[in-house]
């Protein structure tokens, strides 16, 4: 190491700054200095910029890639059940759906199934003869392998109770029932936060809604916001990192969907039902910095199906609802726009996005899977170019476990070749930018 003693350390930095995350972790071994320097929080900012720019030098001329991280259920090799059983026991499942409403139902988990999270980009070449969609996958984690340490917590076969959200740039957060970690993927670090204290004897169902973290201080602070349900009310607490507890910030008699939820510009935001049956839809907002309480009203009657969606869309935020033609068996998605954040009269219908077919089925309808003729997932641009609505692409999973890409303007479908159990929901978050933060050290 004497020769490398007399090199600058800013030259030194510079250099392994340019080196991939796995390359890095492979070299903080070499020296105590090494191992110290590659620790230092301007190390990992130096390393982010140098990510962020070469990931923009490599976005120019006719192609453009996107990252992403899906969360699935897939079957064992060793599986011999069939596509038809599943829909069978999805079948079933909504039966008791419609008899109860009730949700949280369990129709039986198969064991021959495990949770994956699959790494993958999507890169799409536009040439005046076609179009070609390219899917790069990397090599999958298992859920149990995040949740390793945690010997308390017996994880479902499939995915319906697990969530994934994407708080920061390279950071995940995975959460199960009152358990939630954070992740990072690069360095394979887990830090599970502290449980919210039982609110009864009696069974809830909660979810996060969102991980929110103060980029002006460095990253270490940061809130976690999560909804309890019961049947006819709801419960909003938030974990503040720099007060190590969860507290109550809002209790509403009513019901809520905590999976129509969205941090948008630094706002939370999600659906829930009026009172009144007749009356409109609205979002109910949590700034999640100054947790100050605010609702938006929607330009349409309340949601009918779950599988409608808040999602960031050029900037703006977008809600989309199903569409089902029933003569025709196909599946749109209408998507409106708030064109002007904040003005309810700026909500705009965008959209009408075809998303898939629907077969017919001789012994029973095209419309039996309920709640689960779709669910979109994310928009991605496929064009560098910001005025063209045609380089914009919705990942969409389809009600037979396909994951595919429609295009806003032509309506082309693209089917990604990323199956997913069909009666099991798919996440997906952004990927785009890789970090060396460390949880234990930052957080």
């Amino acid at each position: 190491m004497g020769e490398f003693s007399s090199i600058p350390e800013d030259l030194v930095l510079n250099i392994l700054s340019r080196l991939s995350i796995k390359d890095i972790l492979r070299f903080r071994p070499v020296c105590k200095e090494w191992n110290l320097l590659l620790r230092t929080h301007r190390f990992i900012s130096l390393h982010s910029n140098q990510s962020s720019q070469k990931r923009i030098e490599n976005e120019g001329g006719s192609s453009l890639s996107s990252s992403f991280i899906l969360l699935r259920s897939v079957y064992d090799e060793t599986d011999d059940s069939s596509e038809e059983d599943e829909i069978r026991r999805l079948e079933a499942y909504y039966a008791m759906y419609n008899a109860q409403g009730d949700l949280s139902l369990s129709f039986g988990r198969s064991s021959s199934k495990s949770v994956l999270l699959t790494f993958f980009t999507l890169e799409k070449t536009i040439s005046d003869e076609f179009d070609c969609l390219t899917v790069t996958e990397k090599e999958g984690v298992t859920i149990e392998s995040i949740f390793s340490s945690d010997e308390e917590l017996t994880l479902p076969s499939d995915n319906e109770s697990i969530q994934i959200c994407s708080p920061f740039d390279g950071l995940l957060c995975l959460a199960y029932g009152s358990q939630i970690n954070l992740y990072n993927p690069a360095t394979r670090e887990v830090l599970r936060l502290p449980s919210p204290p039982p609110k009864s004897k009696f069974e809830v169902k909660s979810r996060v809604l969102c991980v929110w973290f103060e980029s002006e201080s460095n990253m270490k602070h940061y809130k976690v916001f999560r909804m309890v349900c019961w049947k006819v009310s709801f419960m909003i607490e938030v974990y503040d990192s720099i007060e190590n507890r969860w507290r109550v910030i809002m209790n509403i008699v009513g019901r809520a969907y905590p999976w129509i939820s969205v941090l948008f510009n630094g706002v939370v935001h999600f659906y829930m039902d009026k009172d009144d049956s007749v009356s409109q839809g609205m979002l109910v907002t949590i700034d999640a910095k100054s947790e100050k309480i605010g609702r938006f009203e929607l330009p349409f009657v309340r949601v009918q199906f779950d599988e409608s969606a808040l999602l960031p869309f050029r900037g703006k935020l977008a809600f989309l609802q199903p569409n089902l033609d029933e003569g025709d068996d196909k599946v749109f998605v209408n998507i409106w726009v708030m064109t002007e954040y904040g003005v309810e009269e700026s909500w705009t219908h965008e959209y009408t996005l075809l998303v898939d077919y629907i077969e017919p089925d001789e012994e029973t309808t095209s419309y039996t899977y309920g709640t689960f003729l779709f669910y979109p997932l994310a928009f991605w641009k496929c064009m560098d170019d910001d005025d063209d609505d045609e380089g914009i692409e919705l990942l969409v999973r389809t009600c037979d476990g396909r994951i595919v890409s429609c295009n806003l303007v032509t309506e082309d479908i693209y089917d990604l070749d990323v199956p997913c159990v069909p009666s099991c929901t798919a996440i997906i978050v952004p990927n785009n930018v890789e970090v060396l933060l460390s949880l234990s050290n930052h957080l």
